[in-house]
C-alpha cells in the first residue's frame, strides 16, 4: 500500500485527514494554532501537556483517536531541545 503525504496550510482543526503529525519543542505548551484542534479531541492535548504525560523528549511520541470526521488521529513527536 503506497503512502502519500500532502501539504496544506489551514488550521489543523480544518484539515479533514486519517493522521495529523504536529512536532513539538522540549516542556512544550499548547500553541495557540493548536486550540482548535484540542477542542475537537475534548482538552486531551492539553491534559496531556498539563499532566507532562508528553514532554516534547526527542522522538518521543504520543498519539491521540480523534472522530470519524476531520482528524482521525493526532501523532505529537517531540522534538527534544535542539534549535531547529
Amino acid at each position: 500500500m503506497p503512502i502519500s503525504f500532502t501539504l496544506v496550510h489551514a488550521t489543523p482543526d480544518a484539515v479533514e485527514t486519517p493522521l495529523l503529525v504536529v512536532v513539538l519543542p522540549a516542556d512544550p505548551t499548547l500553541p495557540d494554532s493548536l486550540s482548535g484542534l484540542d477542542r475537537q479531541l475534548n482538552g486531551a492535548i492539553t491534559r496531556t501537556l498539563a499532566r507532562r504525560d508528553f514532554r516534547g523528549g526527542r522522538d518521543e511520541t504520543m498519539l491521540f483517536v480523534g472522530g470519524e470526521l476531520g482528524v482521525q488521529r493526532v501523532l505529537l513527536v517531540g522534538r527534544g531541545a535542539t534549535a531547529l
